[in-house]
C-alpha cells in the first residue's frame, strides 16, 4: 500500500524533470546555435574542413584508398565520432558556469543540463554525419554509406558518454582549480593524435600500437570503423576496454561531484 502512494509522486517528478529538460533543450539550442542556425554550419565546417585537409595531405603521398575505401569515408568515419566527443566535453565543462543564474530554481539540477546538451551534441552529430555522407554521394564519392548504421549510432553515443564523462571530470577539478583548464588543453591534443581519426590502427607499428591503445577513444574510433566500413574488421581495439573507461570515469565524475556541491554553492570547501 505505501508503496502504491510513492508511484503518483515519482511519476509527477518524472513529468516536471521532463519538462525541465525539454525546456532547457529548447533554450540551449537557440542560444547556441542562434536565429539563422549559424551554428549548425560550423558543426558541419569543422570535420568537413579536417577531412578536406587531411584527404588532401594524403593524395600528395599518394594514397586515396584504405582498404578498398575512399579516403574521404576513412576520414569521415573517425571524424564524426572525434569531434562528437570533443564538442560534447567542451559543453558539458562549461554547463555549470555557463547556467548559473538558473541554478535558483530548486528544480534545475545539473545532470538536467547535462542531459539537455547531450541530446543535442548526439542530434547534431547524426545530422552532421547524413549532410556530409549525402554531399560525398553527390560529389560521385563511392561507397558512401555506412556499413551497420545501428552499430556506428551506437559508437556514436559511447563517444559522447565519453565527452560527458571527460567534461564533468574536467569542470569539477577546474571548479577548485582554475589553472587546470591547461591540463585539459594537453589532455585533449594528446587525445586526438593517438586517437586514430586519421589513420588506421592496423597500420601502426605494434611498438607503437601498445600506446596508442591506451586512448579509450582510439578503441571507440576504431570499432566505430568496424561498423562504418565493411572491409575494415577493427581487430586490435576493444568493446570491453570502452566500457571499463566509461564505469571508472562515471565513478570519478560522481564522487568529484559529491566534492564540489558545496563549492558550487558558495560554500567555501
Amino acid at each position: 500500500m505505501a508503496t502504491s502512494q510513492y508511484i503518483p509522486e515519482l511519476a509527477r517528478g518524472l513529468n516536471v524533470q521532463a519538462r525541465v529538460i525539454w525546456a532547457l533543450l529548447m533554450r540551449d539550442m537557440r542560444t547556441r546555435y542562434g536565429q539563422y542556425n549559424l551554428g549548425y554550419l560550423w558543426a558541419i565546417f569543422l570535420p568537413l574542413s579536417f577531412i578536406i585537409t587531411i584527404t588532401i595531405i594524403f593524395s600528395f603521398i599518394g594514397r586515396r584508398n584504405a582498404h578498398g575505401v575512399p579516403m574521404e569515408i576513412q576520414m569521415l568515419s573517425g571524424a564524426v565520432l572525434y569531434f562528437g566527443f570533443l564538442s560534447t566535453k567542451t559543453q558539458i565543462m562549461s554547463a555549470y558556469n555557463s547556467n548559473k543564474a538558473i541554478f535558483v530554481y530548486p528544480m534545475i539540477h545539473i545532470i538536467d543540463i547535462i542531459i539537455s546538451k547531450s541530446i543535442i551534441e548526439y542530434a547534431t552529430y547524426v545530422m552532421v554525419l547524413i549532410i556530409l555522407l549525402s554531399m560525398f554521394w553527390v560529389m560521385g564519392v563511392p561507397e558512401s554509406y555506412v556499413d551497420d548504421p545501428l552499430k556506428f549510432a551506437f559508437y556514436g553515443l559511447l563517444s559522447i558518454l565519453m565527452g560527458i564523462s571527460f567534461g564533468h571530470i574536467m569542470s569539477c577539478i577546474m571548479l577548485w582549480f582554475p589553472s587546470a583548464a591547461f591540463l585539459n588543453t594537453v589532455i585533449t591534443r594528446v587525445m586526438f593524435f593517438t586517437s586514430g581519426v586519421w589513420f588506421l590502427l592496423s597500420d601502426i607499428p605494434n611498438e607503437w600500437r601498445t600506446y596508442i591503445l591506451y586512448n579509450p577513444m582510439a578503441h571507440i574510433i576504431d570499432q566505430g570503423r568496424g561498423a562504418f566500413i565493411s572491409a575494415y574488421t577493427a581487430p586490435d581495439s576493444s568493446l570491453s576496454y570502452i566500457i571499463e573507461w566509461l564505469i571508472g570515469l562515471t565513478v570519478i565524475a560522481i564522487i568529484l561531484d559529491l566534492f564540489s556541491r558545496r563549492k558550487r554553492r558558495g560554500g567555501s570547501g
